[in-house]
């Protein structure tokens, strides 16, 4: 895994020992960057939880969420099975 874009010193303070660890600087938390790093190495890179079983009970219901800058529809289909796909129109290239 590439390391992440935020300076090693930076780092170490937050790993400090409880009391004395600090807060990572603003800077890291609004920083495209690191933004671009997560996405890739966190939210893409792995399974993510996107949600609970119950909160699509019904065959028919549907659910548009956001995982890492990706849009993903969640169904629940006519068999009871639940679905994930790419939130995209296949025609028009949009979200649905």
């Amino acid at each position: 895994m590439n390391p992440a874009p935020v300076d090693p010193e930076q780092i170490s303070r937050v790993l400090d020992p409880f009391g004395s660890s600090l807060t990572f600087p603003a800077d890291v938390y609004l920083s495209e960057d690191v933004l671009a790093w997560e996405r890739q190495h966190l939210w893409q890179s792995t399974w993510n939880c996107v949600g609970r079983l119950d909160e699509l009970v019904t065959p028919g219901q549907l659910r548009a969420i956001d995982v890492g800058g990706e849009g993903v529809l969640l169904s629940r289909d006519a068999d009871g099975a639940l679905r994930a796909f790419s939130n995209v129109c296949r025609h028009r290239g949009h979200e649905l």
